[in-house]
């Protein structure tokens, strides 16, 4: 029989989880996150005469591929994008431990960020 060991952060030798992964809390705290984002988001649009800031704020990334003439990504496209996003984002974050998950953190974050600073520019689609 084998006896399980705790440490600080998970239990070793639990079916469930066995590599001590926290993807499933990412993938919920993301679903949790989705509906208030996606809300703020459609109501900066303003039915077409918005700012859209809170659309580029959180979903750079989509802006950015629906913004070109030749785009290939609908509006369809998009949303579907933008509902993925942030369960996408922590689910990631809590498929990794220790200094990987902050490495990837930081990089989500870092693409993240410079996809918004794109969408703020002044030159850019919606700056």
């Amino acid at each position: 029989m084998v006896e399980e060991q705790k440490d600080a952060y998970h239990v070793v030798g639990n079916d469930t989880c066995p590599s001590g992964s926290q993807l499933p809390l990412g993938l919920l705290i993301g679903a949790l996150i989705t509906p208030v984002t996606l809300f703020l988001a459609i109501a900066s649009t303003g039915a077409g005469h918005g700012d859209y800031k809170f659309f580029r704020i959180f979903y750079p990334v989509e802006i950015l591929l629906m913004s070109g003439e030749q785009s290939r990504f609908g509006f369809e496209m998009v949303v579907v994008l933008a509902a993925a996003q942030f369960p996408a984002y922590f689910g990631i974050i809590g498929a990794f431990k220790g200094r990987f998950r902050a490495l990837v953190t930081c990089l989500i974050a870092v693409i993240h960020s410079l996809a918004m600073y794109l969408c703020f520019y002044p030159r850019g689609p919606f700056g």
